[in-house]
């Protein structure tokens, strides 16, 4: 079952979903999502924010020689675990909750990056290889691309659910279709040393950090430079990279225990010490919430089923989202461009307790294209960090795919950030 081009874009102009928003004035217009960086540190995590420029680190999870890290289900940090040649996870606390990688080929871990299905990759840089568990830390399948991954290092998804792999063997970045075919080459000839860390910018920007050569990279999709990179000079040693949810480039300049941040024309904006001292991955916490849906499926055949468990996963701060519902019917991912209609309103009291956030989507999936809608108001809060504690909101979701169509109400409960 499909749509109409025109009733596709029609569908898409009004999908809506939920955004982390600052505390604001009322009245005010635009808003930004507030989140934490963390990096590796020498035996553990460093917490930043959630002003990086103003706040200072604070040590948070245990982990020894950390690496790689990626945020995944419920919020959870996974960090790779050099000493031990595994894949730690931690809990909202920092505490340690689950070791991922036991009796797997996981040797010497670098980055890791949850895929557009919810599975984690992660690289294993002493077997040449990437390897690939599910949400719940089980073992999938390993990914060599033909033998071509040499020494890799670090690794990220493209908006297009390819899997770039940054290589130190060959200074270069290799893009992966779904299938782990290489389909390009990124970098070569242009990177001066061997990559150290990889992220992707939101205008889909492939950034690369260059150890050896005290330097950072930023290449179009295509993998030409972009002008006014590479940047050189105002880091030493770079390593991990993350993009924070204003766009800046967070880079870990291992060489002098401290984090530079660029803006998308490469112009320093930030430059803050760690005391702690810090090592190679990065990465900034989501925001995530569910919601739970109860609506029927007129699935293809012409048969309806109620289903009243479904499951909406919105991560606000990289504007994805997942809709699943059980028994298989079917799950869908798609991207959410977010901005605010209204801003915050704020009470005498200058608590902020009403947002409401729109945006528009597509199905990403390519094995389920299909128009999703969903329209959702939200009353709560914000916490310390400026971002939305809900309390409660409700709204409509009409999703289809060649599996059917799902129509019916969507409810929030209270959810924490």
């Amino acid at each position: 079952m499909s749509l109409s081009p025109r009733l596709r874009s029609t569908l898409a102009a009004l999908v809506c979903c939920a955004l982390a928003l600052p505390v604001q004035a009322a009245g005010g217009g635009g808003a930004s999502v507030a989140a934490r960086l963390h990096v590796a540190g020498a035996d553990g995590v460093l917490r930043f924010g959630p002003d990086v420029a103003l706040n200072g680190t604070s040590a948070w999870g245990d982990v020894a020689d950390p690496t790689g890290m990626a945020f995944g289900p419920g919020g959870r940090l996974w960090v790779g675990s050099q000493a031990d040649d595994t894949i730690v996870v931690l809990d909202d606390k920092g505490n340690a909750v689950a070791t991922v990688g036991l009796g797997t080929s996981l040797a010497d871990p670098g980055g890791l990056a949850f895929g557009p299905r919810g599975e984690l990759f992660a690289v294993s840089r002493g077997s040449n290889e990437v390897l690939v568990f599910d949400a719940a830390g089980l073992p999938l399948r390993s990914i060599d691309a033909g033998g071509m991954l040499d020494e890799p290092v670090d690794l990220a998804f493209a908006s297009d659910g390819h899997l770039l792999v940054a290589c130190a063997a060959d200074p270069s970045v290799l893009e992966l279709d779904p299938s782990g075919a290489v389909v390009a080459v990124l970098g070569q000839g242009v990177l001066p040393s061997a990559p150290t860390g990889l992220a992707l910018g939101a205008d889909g920007r492939v950034l690369v950090s260059c150890g050896e050569t005290d330097s950072v990279f930023a290449l179009d999709p295509s993998g030409l430079p972009i002008p006014g990179w590479p940047v050189t000079g105002s880091v030493d040693d770079p390593a991990g990279l993350a993009v924070g949810p204003d766009g800046v480039v967070y880079v870990v300049s291992r060489g002098d225990d401290r984090i530079a941040g660029f803006d998308p024309a490469g112009i320093q904006v930030v430059s803050v010490a760690a005391p702690l001292g810090v090592g190679g991955g990065a990465a900034f916490a989501p925001y995530r919430f569910d919601v739970t849906l109860k609506g029927s499926l007129l699935t293809a055949d012409g048969s309806t089923a109620v289903h009243d468990a479904g499951v909406l996963s919105i991560d606000a701060g990289a504007g994805r989202a997942l809709l699943e519902l059980p028994g298989g019917a079917f799950a869908a991912a798609f991207d959410c461009d977010l901005f605010v209609v209204g801003g915050v309103r704020a009470t005498i009291d200058g608590k902020a307790n009403k947002a409401e956030s729109h945006t528009s989507a597509f199905d990403a999936r390519p094995d389920a294209p299909g128009a999703t809608s969903l329209h959702l108001k939200l009353k709560g809060k914000p916490d310390p960090d400026g971002r939305l504690v809900i309390k409660g909101g409700q709204g409509t979701l009409f999703h289809t795919s060649p599996a059917g169509v799902f129509h019916g109400n969507v409810k929030t409960k209270k959810a924490l950030p």
